[in-house]
């Protein structure tokens, strides 16, 4: 991988694509058990410049939900929301960007959504607004 581009499938599998990021873009190896089975998938400054990885297994383009928590993709990709159940709170201090792959339902596989940063944060919800659809090595 050279460059991730906004649309593209990169794979099913976070952990291996997480595996090939480090390759190619130098994240950050030694947060690789972050993106097993029944992990956060989410990996805090494990990019360059800060940027945390987060890969959503559970969101609006899987049709199904976590006990404690929803993400959802608005139309155009350009947002998403993290709603939050059962007195579940958000991380507030937690304030990078993030780069977002997101599993889609009909193939299976984890698409490049872009890097979003936080634009708003209440008690319930975090809400994220993309301003790259392409990532790459600096």
């Amino acid at each position: 991988m050279k460059e991730l581009i906004k649309g593209r499938s990169y794979g099913t599998n976070a952990q291996n694509i997480y595996i090939e990021g480090c390759n190619s873009f130098s994240w950050d190896i030694s947060k690789i058990e972050k993106f097993g089975m029944r992990r956060p998938l989410y990996a805090k400054d494990s990019a360059e410049e800060g940027i945390s990885v987060w890969f959503l297994a559970h969101s609006n383009w899987m049709e199904n939900d976590h006990i404690n928590h929803k993400n959802f993709i608005y139309p155009g990709e350009e947002t998403i929301k993290e709603y939050y159940f059962n007195n579940k709170r958000p991380d507030i201090t937690d304030q990078t960007n993030r780069l977002v792959f997101a599993k889609k339902k009909k193939d299976g596989r984890y698409y490049f959504v872009g890097i979003f940063e936080i634009i708003e944060k209440t008690d319930q919800a975090i809400l994220y607004k993309r301003t790259s659809g392409t990532y790459s090595s600096n």
